[in-house]
C-alpha cells in the first residue's frame, strides 16, 4: 500500500509520529497560498470567520492536488492521511473494493449539515456500505485505483462551486464504504482549520 500524509511545511512537529520510510509526505496548501479563484469557488456559511474559510479552501486544495498526483503517477491502493491521523489499534483490511472510496476514519453526521442530531446506525465489524448519512472529516481514506481518483476529479471539475472536500465526497458518483471500527482516529493536536474545535474522532466514527 502507498501511504501519503498531508502536511504543512510549517508543521514539522506533526510529522514526528510518522515513519517517513513508510509514508510519503504531500505538502499541504497554506491559507496564504489560496488563490483568488479558489477563494471565490469554495462556498462557506456566511458567518464562517475569514481565516476558517481560507483554511477550508487550503484543505480542499491539498486533497485535490494529491488526487491529481495519484492520477498522474497511476498509483493504486493508496492510503491518504491528514497529519493528525493516528492508528486506533484496529486492523486495516488486506483488500478494498476496487470501485469505492473507503473511509478509515472520520465521524458520522446526518446528511443535512445543519442537523447535528446523533446518527443511529448498526455497523458490523469490517467493511460497511455508507448508509443514509455522511462521514465527515477527510481524516483518512483509501483510493483503491487511480481511476477512482480520476472519477473524483472529473466530478469536481464539472462543478462551478465547491464546498469543503469532505462534504463533496458524499456527493461523488462512486460507491462509499467504511471500515468499522476505524483503523485511524484523530490525535488531540489543535485543528488547523478551526482552532476553537475541542472534539476529536474516535474509532467508532463519533466525536468525543
Amino acid at each position: 500500500m502507498i501511504k501519503y500524509v498531508i502536511n504543512l511545511k510549517s508543521a514539522t512537529e506533526r510529522l514526528e509520529k510518522y515513519n517517513l520510510e513508510e509514508f510519503k509526505r504531500h505538502e499541504a496548501t497554506s491559507r496564504q497560498e489560496v488563490s483568488e479563484e479558489l477563494d471565490k469557488r469554495i462556498v462557506s456559511m456566511y458567518n464562517l470567520p475569514r481565516h476558517n474559510h481560507l483554511a477550508r479552501c487550503a484543505c480542499f486544495h491539498s486533497h485535490y492536488t494529491l488526487l491529481k498526483k495519484i492520477v498522474f503517477l497511476k498509483q493504486n491502493n493508496v492510503l491518504i492521511l491528514e497529519d493528525d491521523a493516528i492508528p486506533s489499534g484496529h486492523p486495516m483490511p488486506d483488500t478494498f473494493d476496487p470501485n469505492a472510496l473507503t473511509y478509515v476514519a472520520g465521524w458520522f453526521h446526518q446528511i443535512k449539515m445543519m442537523d447535528n442530531s446523533q446518527v443511529i446506525y448498526d455497523s458490523k465489524c469490517g467493511v460497511n456500505e455508507l448508509g443514509d448519512f455522511r462521514i465527515v472529516g477527510a481524516v483518512a481514506y483509501v483510493i483503491p485505483r487511480w481511476e477512482v481518483a480520476a472519477a473524483i476529479l472529473e466530478h469536481l471539475d464539472n462543478k462551478k462551486r465547491w464546498r469543503a472536500i469532505d462534504i463533496e465526497f458524499y456527493n461523488l458518483p462512486i460507491d462509499k464504504k467504511y471500515i468499522y471500527p476505524a483503523p485511524y482516529l484523530e490525535d488531540r493536536s489543535e485543528s488547523q482549520i478551526d482552532t476553537k474545535r475541542k472534539r476529536y474522532t474516535n474509532e467508532y466514527y463519533k466525536l468525543i
